[in-house]
């Protein structure tokens, strides 16, 4: 599977994590792994859905995003 970076989140279907200084503060994704984005669409203000990722505890992580260095991808 070749993938091609991207900056526009609601056209991007992953995101590989850089760099994780939330940790500890309940983030709990693993730096330099790749997360599949999924979408929730209950929510009318995302127009393509509401990204999240599963994380390593098995929850919706929206927060990685923000709080986390990271690239997506395509």
């Amino acid at each position: 599977m070749l993938l091609k970076e991207t900056l526009d989140i609601d056209k991007a279907r992953y995101i590989l994590v850089h760099e994780n200084r939330f940790l500890d503060q309940g983030c709990h994704v693993k730096e330099g792994k790749m997360y599949k984005i999924e979408r929730n669409f209950s929510n009318t203000l995302f127009h393509n859905g509401e990204a999240y990722i599963m994380d390593e505890d098995g929850k919706e992580n929206e927060a990685v995003f923000l709080v986390c260095r990271s690239q997506l991808y395509i």
